[in-house]
């Protein structure tokens, strides 16, 4: 086992945070806003493009907002929202000059990787995906396939040098920092939701992922697992400490549950075999998770989308359901009712308990625990 694993996380650096004096400094501003908001959307575009060197100009009254601690600020731009952009960014500086209600910012950012570099880490990652991600997968074999390539084609870099998912995929060596980014790139776009760590393993810094299955969290830590055989693959707090790892855990969502390989759930409309292109899962709640529209269309209601208010409105001869994402209130029939679990949106489709949706419309719904599969049987249909 690696004893010595460097995790190089570049400290982030304010320089010259002193308003200038009298007279003022001639200031390039590539672009002018009027919102702290659009400072900061202007702020991860120019830092998703790998701008090193970049001005805004901020017309407002909340100039203060961003003065007053600008490290505070520029981490609003990426913290929590975009791990592999705040991994990938080295060092930070920025330089301010004020008129009344006019700010005018220069920024210098430094980055682990060029635009140009980037755009192999898309090309790749897009390449290898193709390959290894089949349709009908679930989440824990699309990780299990993104882990197993990772860990047997990166090795790590001993000269303590390579730190970007670019090094790992381009050279095949990186240190903790560009494993954990690699992972984080790939699983997202895989449609995967992970964090990166910030921690220690035997006293050195080191770096990994938080990997969500199911609504429920997970260690991976594939910089070990390359040689330890996935000693540390889909683990729980409790292991990970008693096995050297330090992290603050109040900043990450908690890993508690042990993992168990999820069975394929098959579920049966009269019968039928229902293909889902994102497969049925059992959440944190125990409730069978299945794909709305495809459940619905094949009792015959029809299915449709509301973006503006992230709603899901199934209807069937005079019945309307109305389901919000993120939510377990729904509306049948203009009366508000409750699930007993949340509606979710995964991979692009709404996620509901098979049999809430099923038994307001008007279906009977059979459960095969051994077996893993769902029956379904439509009004007047019958059990077999």
């Amino acid at each position: 086992m690696k004893s010595k694993i460097s995790k190089v996380m570049a400290a982030l650096l304010i320089a010259a945070l002193l308003p200038l004096s009298v007279p003022l400094l001639s200031f390039a501003a590539e672009s002018t806003v009027y919102s702290t908001d659009a400072v900061r959307q202007m702020l991860y575009t120019e830092m998703t493009e790998r701008t090193n060197v970049f001005s805004i100009t901020y017309i407002g009254d909340r100039a203060d907002t961003i003065t007053k601690d600008p490290l505070a600020f520029f981490k609003t731009v990426y913290e929590g929202d975009d791990d592999y952009l705040e991994w990938n960014r080295a060092n930070f500086s920025v330089k301010y000059q004020s008129l009344g209600d006019v700010l005018m910012l220069s920024f210098n950012v430094e980055y682990l990787t060029s635009r140009a570099q980037e755009d192999h880490v898309d090309m790749k990652v897009d390449e290898v995906l193709s390959q290894i991600i089949k349709p009908g997968m679930n989440d824990y074999e699309k990780l299990y396939a993104i882990h197993e390539y990772i860990c047997s084609h990166v090795s790590y870099d001993y000269s303590l040098t390579k730190y970007s998912a670019y090094d790992a995929l381009a050279g095949k060596k990186a240190v903790c920092q560009g494993y954990s980014l690699l992972m984080d790139r790939m699983l997202e776009q895989a449609g995967v939701k992970t964090i990166i760590i910030d921690g220690d393993m035997s006293g050195s810094p080191h770096a990994w992922n938080l990997v969500r299955l199911d609504e429920i969290w997970y260690h991976v830590d594939a910089t070990n697992d390359d040689i330890n055989n996935n000693k540390y693959f889909l683990k729980t707090d409790g292991f990970m400490a008693d096995h050297d790892y330090v992290w603050n855990s109040g900043e990450y969502p908690a890993a508690s549950t042990t993992f168990k390989k999820p069975a394929k759930i098959v579920v049966r409309v009269d019968g039928e075999e229902i293909a889902f292109d994102v497969p049925p899962y059992v959440n944190s709640d125990d409730r069978t998770m299945v794909p709305v529209r495809f459940v619905s269309e094949s009792l015959g209601a029809s299915v449709t989308w509301d973006n503006a208010s992230r709603t899901v409105i199934v209807e069937s001869g005079e019945d309307l359901i109305t389901m919000p994402v993120n939510g377990m209130t729904v509306v049948v029939n203009g009366t508000p009712d409750r699930m007993d679990t949340t509606a979710v949106l995964k991979n692009g489709r709404t996620m509901v308990p098979v049999r809430f949706i099923s038994e307001y419309l008007g279906a009977d719904v059979a459960w095969d625990a051994e077996n893993h599969i769902v029956d379904i049987y439509s009004p007047g249909f019958g059990f077999l």
